[in-house]
Parts: structure tokens; C-alpha cells; sequence
């Protein structure tokens, strides 16, 4: 575990190091320092709900809004993060985004690398070296001066692509008068639909996607649940409800007594449903967390707080931007089983003490029991916090070393969780 941990510092370390920042200035919409026009000759990090940014920026500008609008230069690079990001002035570096909807209608220096579901390239783009898109539904109108790669379901190319043109999806279109300079390689189910007067100078290379046939259900387990729960449809169904339920009950004044019993019922249920599904996750992580307490302690700590950083880091990368928000959801997920494993582990203790012979059986019962011990013991000031923290922590640390196959010795009678 000390080398994994050299590992991850090392790494950081050097991803930390590739550009320091000589100075940074942090915004916010409702922040005094932010005026329409003003010059910021450092990197910028703005935040909030609808903003229209007129500032020039003499660095990199970097976005966590719902909406953002860009209408003056940035020497640097441009990223932002949000649901709605509208590029309408030129970036002498590269522009990355994430977001619902995406537009670019300006000059970009180097590279672009969106991820949105809808993304529209106006015909005002120019794009000095390459270009990849990934959504639902792409159309591109610029010129780029090297490669074009899209992935959508939905791709509409028009415009001038200096290199080759990379598409995967399910429908591809070349408007009338597109120019391509190199090869157009493309898959998919059907055929490309190329207008009248498009010049493609290389070759056309058509690889015929295969219709993915349904597949036949199967009974359920951890594995298939944690599939559905880390892929953007679930992610999303889930962050949404929660949401939901979060503003629901910061608007009606519930008694505190009411969110707590809302809350224990809501991780008792879940909970339980995970350990049902991953009975024997479960009973590894336990004996993980018996044999190697500490040591899970320690990797926990380093995860919980290195993996978002990393994330971060890789998201305003170039090659590994695609990897940042995989990461956030599995250490989501990751974390929040991590919890239910440690509240599993406590309550196995306690049922030892209230009734020997159970080592044998983790039960949903004895989660209940820790569940509801992790959460009195959060109620003690400042030292409840930390409590919950390690615990958090611990249980991640444990279900990590799951995962990596740590020999941990059970006996047969502990093959299988029972029911309690």
C-alpha cells in the first residue's frame, strides 16, 4: 500500500507541476471584483448560476456555471464545466468543455475536446490543429486545420476539415460543397449520406456497425446494479432524485427529528439493498476490514482525498479528459458502498457482543444496528464529524483491497451471508 501511495503522490505531483500558475484570480457572479470589461492578466476561476462574461483574460479561464456565455479573448485556454457553455470569442489555446449544450463560434488556437449532448461548431470557428466531439447530436460547421474526430448518434459535417474525419455513431451527413482533405473513416449501421459538390480528397473507409441485439434478462446482482449505477443514465436518474429530494427538504421546514428518521430510512433501505445484491463483496470487505483495519484506514485517506484532485486535474487535460468524470461517479459509488460496508462491519461487532456465534452471519440486521450507531455517534460535536469520516474512509479503503484480490483467510462456514 506505501508504493500504491508513492504511486498516486508521484503522479499528482507531476500532473500538479506541468503548468504553474504565476497567479489566479478566484470570481463569482455576485463578487464586487467581477465588472463587464475588465482585464485579468492571470487564470480565472469563475463560478455561478447564468453569467455572461465580457472580460479579456490573459491566461487560462476556467468555468463551474449553469450557463456561461464568453465574448471576449483568452490568450490561454478555455474550460468549463456546467450546462450550458456558449464560446463566442477567439481562444488562442485549446477549448474544453462538458455540458448539455455546447456551442463554439470563434477562433480557436489549438485544440477542442467537447462532451455535451447536443454540441454545435458555427461556421465563425476556425480551429488551428485538431478537433473531438462526443455527444448525441453534433453538427459542425467550422474549419479545422487537422483531424475531425465525432462520436454521436447524430452527426451533421460541413465546412473544411484540413485532415482526416473520424466519425462512430448511427448517422452520418456531409453537406453539399464540405470539403476533406484526407481519408473519411467512418462506422456505423448504414451508409453516409455525402452531398452534391462535397470533395473528399483520400479514401472512403466504411466499417457496417452490427444492430446489438437485445440481450436476454438475467437475474440481477452487485455487479450489473454498480453497472447501471456508474453509467450516465443511472448517474443521472440518481443525482436527480437526490436533488429533488434535497430541495424538497430545504424548502419545507421538516423538524430535525423528520430528516434524521428520513435519512436513516433512506440508507437503511439502500443499504440493505446493496448488501442483498452483493452478498459476497460484502463478507470480503468485512473480513478486509477485520484483518487489515488500519491499513484500510490508510488507503482510504489517500483516496478520499488525492481522487478528486486527480479527477480535476485529468478533466483540463487533453488525452485523459474522458477519464475525469468516470472517476468522480466510480469514487461516488465507491465511497458511498464503502460507508454501508464500514456501517456493516461496526454492526457485526455489536451483534458479537449482544449475542456470540454470529461471526458467521453479517445480516442486514447488524448493518441496521451499525448504521444507526455511525449516525448517534455523528451527533457529538466536531469529533461525530470525524467519526464519520474515518468510518467513510475505512470502509473505502476496504472495498478497494476487495477489489484488488487481498488473500484474506475465511473459513467455509463464511462463504456464504445469511439472512438475519
Amino acid at each position: 500500500m506505501i508504493k500504491l501511495a508513492a504511486k498516486i503522490v508521484l503522479a499528482l505531483a507531476i500532473c500538479c507541476a506541468l503548468k504553474p500558475a504565476w497567479g489566479t484570480t478566484f470570481l463569482n457572479s455576485k463578487s464586487p471584483s467581477y465588472e463587464v470589461d475588465t482585464l485579468y492578466e492571470d487564470d480565472v476561476f469563475i463560478t455561478g448560476a447564468r453569467i455572461k462574461f465580457d472580460s479579456r483574460v490573459y491566461g487560462d479561464l476556467f468555468s463551474f456555471s449553469y450557463e456561461i456565455v464568453q465574448t471576449d479573448s483568452v490568450t490561454g485556454n478555455f474550460m468549463a464545466l456546467g450546462y450550458s457553455v456558449q464560446n463566442l470569442a477567439p481562444v488562442v489555446g485549446s477549448f474544453r468543455g462538458m455540458a448539455k449544450s455546447i456551442s463554439c463560434n470563434a477562433d480557436i488556437g489549438r485544440n477542442v475536446l467537447l462532451f455535451g449532448q447536443e454540441i454545435n461548431v458555427g461556421p465563425g470557428s476556425h480551429i488551428g490543429r485538431d478537433a473531438d466531439l462526443a455527444g448525441a447530436s453534433v453538427i459542425f460547421q467550422g474549419d479545422v486545420a487537422r483531424n475531425l474526430i465525432v462520436k454521436a448518434s447524430l452527426a451533421v459535417i460541413s465546412g473544411h476539415v484540413g485532415g482526416n474525419l473520424e466519425f462512430k455513431g448511427d448517422s452520418l451527413t456531409i453537406d453539399p460543397n464540405t470539403v476533406i482533405d484526407g481519408d473519411l473513416n467512418y462506422s456505423s449501421s448504414s451508409r453516409a449520406t455525402i452531398g452534391s459538390g462535397s470533395v473528399i480528397t483520400g479514401k472512403i473507409n466504411w466499417k457496417k456497425a452490427e444492430i446489438e441485439k437485445p440481450k436476454e434478462k438475467s437475474k440481477g446482482n452487485f455487479w450489473t446494479a454498480l453497472t447501471w449505477i456508474i453509467s450516465l443514465r443511472g448517474y443521472f436518474i440518481m443525482s436527480t432524485l437526490m436533488a429533488v429530494a434535497i430541495i424538497v427538504l430545504t424548502l419545507i421546514p421538516f423538524p430535525g427529528f423528520i430528516l434524521l428518521i428520513f435519512l436513516w430510512f433512506i440508507l437503511a433501505v439502500s443499504g440493505n439493498v446493496i448488501i442483498l445484491l452483493g452478498r459476497s463483496k460484502a463478507l470480503a470487505t468485512t473480513k478486509v476490514l477485520e484483518q487489515r483495519f488500519f491499513p484500510s484506514m490508510g488507503l482510504g485517506f489517500i483516496l478520499f482525498f488525492l481522487t478528486p484532485i486527480v479527477a480535476i486535474i485529468l478533466f483540463f487535460t487533453l488525452l485523459a479528459a474522458p477519464l475525469a468524470p468516470l472517476i468522480l461517479m466510480l469514487f461516488g459509488v465507491a465511497t458511498f458502498c464503502g460507508g454501508i460496508f464500514a456501517s456493516l462491519f461496526l454492526g457485526r461487532r455489536i451483534c458479537r457482543l449482544l449475542r456470540p456465534g454470529t461471526e458467521s452471519t453479517p445480516g442486514y440486521l447488524c448493518y441496521t444496528i451499525g448504521l444507526t450507531a455511525i449516525l448517534l455517534l455523528s451527533f457529538i460535536p466536531i469529533v461525530g464529524y470525524l467519526l464519520v469520516l474515518l468510518a467513510l474512509m475505512t470502509g473505502l479503503g476496504g472495498l478497494v483491497q476487495t477489489y484488488a484480490k487481498i488473500k484474506i483467510e475465511t473459513s467455509s462456514e463464511e462463504s456464504v451471508v445469511e439472512t438475519k
